[in-house]
């Protein structure tokens, strides 16, 4: 038995085990894990897209709804024909209302490593303000 059929017997098998049929999507649609973390002037969103070129990742902000999308093309990374392969192309997506709090017009945005981080600033209105007490 060849190495190609070997991974082809091993991966139908794998496949009905999984309730999938021998048969995948050209396109998987994901929602990517995020963290997100409070600070005292902005919210931090860390979104992880694992494989994905910065160039591949879209932001929008539209209605206060802001919108992370991304797409992961699965390359040959080495020379020769794959004999099994689980990496194919995936769609990555996720959207957040932002509302009054949050200050959409100053997002920044960083990516290193397929980790995609936002900093989203309160809106002045939403930030806590110490008031000072006049003594008489």
């Amino acid at each position: 038995m060849s190495t190609r059929e070997l991974f082809d017997r091993r991966t139908a098998m794998s496949d009905a085990e999984a309730g999938q049929g021998e048969t995948r999507p050209s396109v998987r649609r994901v929602a990517p894990a995020v963290d997100i973390f409070e600070g005292e002037d902005a919210l931090t969103l860390v979104a992880d897209l694992p494989g994905v070129a910065t160039g591949d990742v879209k932001l929008d902000v539209e209605r206060d709804v802001l919108s992370i999308s991304a797409r992961f093309l699965a390359e040959k990374v080495l020379p020769g024909e794959a004999v099994y392969s689980e990496l194919y192309p995936c769609e990555y997506y996720r959207a957040f209302a932002l509302g009054d709090e949050l200050d959409a017009s100053k997002i920044s945005a960083h990516m290193k490593n397929g980790v995609l981080e936002l900093k989203v600033p309160k809106a002045e209105r939403a930030k806590t303000r110490k008031i000072a007490i006049a003594s008489e």
